[in-house]
């Protein structure tokens, strides 16, 4: 099992089978963005686009991340992850967590941080050494 990083010049013969799986994981926000939002912001290397590939070779796994620099620090913004199906998170976290710090590392920035659900909240700080610094509570305003 590895991660590799999707260049900008190999999305033309990917984005297909990739976009569905970015789309599943934006299926769990607020309906902010979809993944054909983020493709321009992609092919201008604006974000980081990383796979995980199997044993056998196959794509298991998408993660979409950009940094983001404030006045004070700089971030390392995880906007979806997403396995192939919905399953075998913990198989993979181990490497993309991985790849995301050297990335976070290598880019200069103080943290890494994702909006998530409940559950992978969990995960992350109880298996995985993760801070839940704060939660975030949103109230859809009535459009009349």
């Amino acid at each position: 099992m590895r991660v590799e990083q999707i260049h900008p010049w190999q999305l033309p013969r990917v984005w297909h089978i990739l976009r569905p799986i970015i789309d599943k994981a934006l299926d769990h926000s607020l309906g902010e963005q979809l993944a054909s939002d983020m493709l321009e912001q992609l092919m201008n290397d604006e974000l980081w686009l990383l796979s995980g590939i199997d044993e056998q070779g196959d794509l298991a796994g998408v993660l979409v991340a950009e940094e983001i620099v404030h006045p004070q620090k700089k971030e390392l913004y995880v906007h979806a992850w997403a396995t192939v199906t919905g399953y075998g998170f913990d198989d993979w976290v181990e490497l993309f967590e991985q790849s995301l710090l050297e990335i976070a590392y290598d880019s200069g920035c103080h943290y890494i941080s994702s909006n998530c659900r409940k559950g992978l909240a969990k995960k992350m700080t109880t298996k995985r050494g993760w801070d839940n610094s704060y939660s975030v509570i949103t109230k859809p305003v009535p459009m009349e």
